[in-house]
């Protein structure tokens, strides 16, 4: 049996085992005690011990120094092999615990693989080839669960969680934008209120969002129950079926980065109604490899932004600031604050607070009510 310590000589201990290949290597006490840096005695003090543990003679002693015995020989061989495997384990250790190895388990709803966290992806993936990832297609409410569980790792989704032992970080601040076809009567205008569209069929992302259940209760304030022709989970879907004229949308300002020759989008005039990006982790997560992550989203969707949108105009002309811009501005909606506990180079801490006055309305579905038209059953998949 291998142990740490050995104060009996009843086991042999990994140091005994070093100190072991040490002489057998050197063929000499007094070369192996200077090569450990330690006195002779102690060494050939630990070598009976091990001895004794195993009830063997490991070394003939003699003028020629020390010669291995049969049984020494045979040691020589698994001792190298048992020391090697655990500095490799505890070199794979301390590399997880740097976020230099492990895995990530990342939550996503479809419609953020139209923003920056590919690229993201990629570039961490050539970064840092020691950490796997695996993503993982939840409804927001489905994140939070599978967070709160440990099932993922983080989850990232266009609504702010509202649990005690979550914490949503604000990634980047986006309006929402009307998608229509490029010759609707609307197509030209500056920004487009939902009462405007109130005569108009609705395709929408998965109506058990977050997003879409606002937008859905906002319409029903607007004092009109809005018409959907079709929901689906896939933004391509709905951008096909906006396209061809079956009906306007409402999606995140991320996705008119697509651009269409038969759909235009114009910025939705609603107070209230957003699609900002968050990211959610356990409020008390302790993931290095987690914290690269985001800082490395910080960066690239920064550039991402600037390269898409240029100085923080999103397209139809209606201004997208940079979270820290919103921030700037004063709006008093979001709150970002700094972990001293983090290096700030290192991760985002900017933090959503739950009980903000632009938290998710999480009691939104109860404000829609059963009498939404509709033709189809919501969908069981995430948008």
């Amino acid at each position: 049996m291998i142990s740490e310590s050995n104060p009996y000589g009843s086991h042999m201990d990994l140091r005994q085992l070093r100190y072991f290949i040490a002489v057998a290597e050197e063929g000499n006490y007094s070369r192996a005690a200077e090569r450990l840096h330690i006195s002779q005695p102690p060494l050939s003090q630990q070598i009976k011990s091990l001895e004794g543990a195993l009830r063997v003679t490991l070394f003939e002693r003699g003028r020629h120094g020390a010669r291995l015995t049969r049984a020494g020989e045979a040691l020589l061989t698994r001792a190298r092999r048992i020391v090697d495997d655990c500095e490799s384990v505890e070199r794979q250790v301390r590399r997880v615990a740097e976020g230099l190895e492990g895995y990530l388990r990342i939550g996503i709803i479809n419609s953020v693989m139209y923003g920056p966290l590919p690229l993201t992806l990629r570039q961490f993936q050539l970064r840092n080839p020691g950490v796997e990832w695996t993503l993982h297609e939840l409804l927001p409410d489905q994140q939070y669960e599978a967070l709160a569980r440990g099932r993922i790792d983080v989850g990232f989704s266009c609504s702010a969680a509202a649990r005690s032992d979550l914490r949503s970080i604000l990634v980047y601040a986006q309006p929402l934008m009307v998608a229509m076809a490029a010759d609707h009567p609307l197509a030209g205008a500056p920004r487009v209120s939902l009462r405007q569209l109130s005569g108009d069929a609705f395709v929408l992302l998965n109506m058990q969002s977050p997003m879409i259940r606002n937008v859905l209760a906002a319409c029903l304030r607007e004092g009109f129950e809005p018409r959907v022709m079709h929901e689906s989970i896939d933004p391509e879907t709905v951008l096909g079926l906006v396209g061809a004229g079956v009906g306007v949308s409402v999606l995140p300002a991320s996705l008119s980065a697509t651009r269409r020759d038969d759909v235009s989008y114009v910025p939705l005039a609603a107070r209230g109604l957003d699609a900002d990006l968050h990211a959610t982790v356990r409020r008390e997560h302790a993931l290095p490899a987690l914290e690269r992550f985001l800082a490395l989203l910080e960066d690239v969707t920064r550039d991402w932004h600037r390269e898409v949108f240029g100085d923080g105009a999103a397209p139809g002309g209606g201004g997208w600031p940079s979270a820290g811009k919103r921030d700037a501005r004063g709006d008093g909606k979001l709150d970002f604050e700094r972990d001293s506990k983090r290096d700030s180079k290192r991760s985002i801490k900017r933090d959503s607070k739950p009980d903000n006055k632009r938290d998710v309305q999480r009691d939104a579905s109860s404000n829609v009510g059963p009498n939404v038209k509709r033709k189809l059953k919501p969908a069981s998949s995430p948008p």
